[in-house]
């Protein structure tokens, strides 16, 4: 995890929290389970309820939790730091993104699997096909490749149906 400068995890009692080197004041208080560091001015955190059931989250520096998921405590919810300015979460099995501007949107798309943004778009599967969605969940490249790859210099690699080639972001095949 990157770390925001000079922030310190602490654990005490089982719980963790955040300290700032620089004040010595108390960022995060000692309450979460689990907890990551600052990226971009969000932290990972998670809470166990029961023996049961958790908390996964996104808190600010100011302890505020911007977004929560209430899950049992076998399932997986993961963030992943931002690419592009989009979190990346796989929740009940299935992937979405949220921006970092808008983390309370709650109409975000589901995927079975997801690469992560670059150039603006990112690689998006349902039912073992893929295409590209951009930063507002616009499906911009249909879902019909059996592979792709990320997108590089404006160009990523694409196969269907055993073709395979290159297509640029108009989801147009380059020569």
């Amino acid at each position: 995890c990157k770390s925001e400068p000079l922030d310190v995890n602490v654990r005490m009692n089982k719980k963790w929290g955040m300290y700032s080197l620089v004040t010595g004041k108390q960022i995060i208080p000692l309450e979460y389970d689990e907890l990551c560091y600052f990226y971009d001015g969000l932290c990972r955190a998670r809470k166990y309820k029961d023996k049961n059931n958790k908390s996964e989250m996104l808190v600010t520096r100011n302890n505020e939790v911007l977004v929560s998921y209430d899950i049992a405590r076998n399932e997986e919810c993961f963030w992943e730091y931002p690419y592009e300015g989009m979190w990346k979460c796989k929740h009940s099995g299935k992937y979405e993104f949220k921006s970092v501007n808008n983390l309370n949107n709650c109409n975000h798309k589901s995927f079975d699997k997801a690469m992560q943004y670059n150039e603006g778009l990112v690689a998006v599967s349902l039912h073992n096909h893929w295409g590209f969605m951009d930063k507002n969940e616009n499906i911009v490249i249909p879902i019909i490749f059996d592979e792709v790859s990320n997108f590089a210099d404006g160009r990523a690699f694409v196969s269907i149906k055993g073709k395979s080639g290159l297509i640029d972001k108009n989801g147009k095949e380059i020569k």
